[in-house]
């Protein structure tokens, strides 16, 4: 996935924490972008639902979670480990 904010504008959002919290998207904005924590127990979770990486997965190898977002959504870090968050606001 290519994260830009080139020609079509937009805001680079760098998000890192290890609880509650990350971003909110603000409203009639949108965000593209990517997801992920340096735990086993997941990358973390969007409008207060954790994510949880599938069981019997191994320790540090998951790739990015792709996340799409609208005004109002929020993002929230794992309780485990630190969760880490890089889009594009538009």
């Amino acid at each position: 996935m290519a994260l830009s904010s080139g020609s079509g504008g937009g805001k680079t959002i760098v998000k890192s924490g290890s609880s509650g919290t990350l971003y909110t998207v603000p409203e009639g904005k949108t965000f593209k972008g990517i997801m992920w924590n340096n735990s086993s127990q997941g990358p973390g979770g969007v409008n207060g639902q954790i994510f949880y990486w599938p069981y019997h997965s191994s320790y540090f190898a998951h790739n990015p979670f792709e996340i799409t977002l609208s005004g109002g959504d929020t993002v929230i870090a794992s309780g485990s480990g630190t969760t880490q968050l890089l889009g594009v606001e538009k």
